[in-house]
C-alpha cells in the first residue's frame, strides 16, 4: 500500500545517565521500512501541542526504561518486558524482514489522547555480510521496526545508527548522509544524519572548553524537515504538529530507539566506571 505525507513538532530530550551497579548490560540496535493503512491512518492528533519538549527516563537499561517523549509515553523497554511482548502475533502485514525473523525489542507508545501503538523492532536483514575470521556473518548496521495501531501496521522504518567518523569530521558528515527512512501514510521520510558544529570559540579558554560537533537526525518530506532529533545527554527533538497521529507515532517509535540505544551505552559506561573505582579501591 502506498502512502503521502505530511508536516513538524518540536520535543526537546535529557536522557539522564542510569546506572546500575555491578551490572552487565547488553546492546540492542533497531529500526526498519514501509506501512500499511488502518482506520487511524490520517486521524489528526486531539492536543496539537506546540513543544518544545524536555524528554525524560525512567527507569535502568536494559532491564526497563521508559521515555516521556512530549505527548508520547513508551512503556517499559527491557529484556523482560520485550519478551514478553514477542509472544503477541506478528502484525499480518509487516513487512519488515528481521535477521533470523528474530524481534529484539517490543514495546507500546501511548499519545495524550489516549491513542495507543505497538512498536515491534530489531534488526534488519539487508542481505549483506561481513567477514569475521572465516566466517561470514550478516551485518547488523541497520535496525527496522513496524507500527501498528489497532491490529493494523500504519508504518515501518529502517535506520542504520549514526557514527561519528573516527578521523574528523568529512563535508559529508556535516552535510548530510541519508540513513534510513520511515514508510508511513503520508509517503515515505528520510532519515539523515549529519553532525552541526559548535559556533566559533572567541577565546584559548571557550576553545579548550568546547564541545563536540553535535549529531543531528532530521527527517525529511520532500524538501521540508518534519522532525528532528539533535544532541546525546541533552537532546532536541521536533515533530510538526500538524501531520497525522499515525505518522507522529512512526516518527516517535523511530526517535525512541536510539534513545534506548543511548540509555544501554550510559549504562555500560557507569557499569564500567565503577568496576574500575572498585578495582582500584580494592587494591
Amino acid at each position: 500500500m502506498l502512502f503521502h505525507r505530511h508536516p513538524t513538532q518540536h520535543v526537546h530530550i535529557n536522557i539522564r545517565q542510569l546506572v546500575s551497579a555491578g551490572k552487565c548490560c547488553c546492546v540492542v540496535l533497531l529500526i526498519a521500512n514501509f506501512g500499511c493503512a488502518s482506520s487511524s491512518v490520517g486521524q489528526k492528533p486531539q492536543q496539537n501541542t506546540t513543544g518544545p519538549w524536555t524528554v525524560s527516563s525512567h527507569g535502568v537499561a536494559p532491564y526497563g526504561v521508559s521515555f516521556t517523549i512530549g505527548p508520547f509515553q513508551t512503556s517499559k523497554i527491557g529484556v523482560v518486558q520485550s519478551r514478553t511482548a514477542r509472544q503477541e502475533p506478528k502484525p499480518e502485514s509487516e513487512a519488515v524482514q528481521f535477521i533470523n525473523d528474530k524481534v529484539n525489542l517490543a514495546f507500546e507508545l501511548e499519545h495524550v489522547s489516549g491513542a495507543k501503538a505497538a512498536v515491534r523492532s530489531g534488526f534488519e536483514d539487508t542481505g549483506k555480510f561481513v567477514q569475521v575470521g572465516f566466517l561470514k556473518a550478516r551485518k547488523r548496521d541497520t535496525v527496522a521496526g513496524s507500527v501498528s495501531m489497532n491490529g493494523q501496521v500504519v508504518g515501518q522504518f529502517s535506520v542504520r545508527a549514526q557514527r561519528r567518523p573516527d578521523f574528523g569530521m568529512t563535508p559529508e558528515h556535516l552535510a548530510g548522509i541519508k540513513d534510513g527512512s520511515v514508510e508511513t501514510s503520508v509517503g515515505t521520510i528520510a532519515v539523515i544524519h549529519r553532525f552541526q558544529p559548535p559556533p566559533p570559540a572567541k577565546s584559548l579558554v571557550a576553545m579548550a572548553m568546547q564541545k563536540a560537533d553535535e549529531p543531528v537526525e532530521e527527517y525529511h518530506l520532500g524538501d521540508r524537515i518534519v522532525a528532528s532529533r539533535r544532541g546525546l545527554q541533552t537532546t532536541t527533538v521536533s515533530i510538526e504538529p500538524d501531520l497525522p497521529l499515525d505518522v507522529q507515532f512512526c516518527i516517535a517509535a523511530a526517535m525512541a530507539i536510539p534513545l534506548n540505544q543511548q540509555a544501554l551505552t550510559e549504562t555500560a559506561a557507569s557499569v564500567s566506571m565503577f568496576n574500575a573505582s572498585a578495582g582500584r579501591l580494592a587494591r
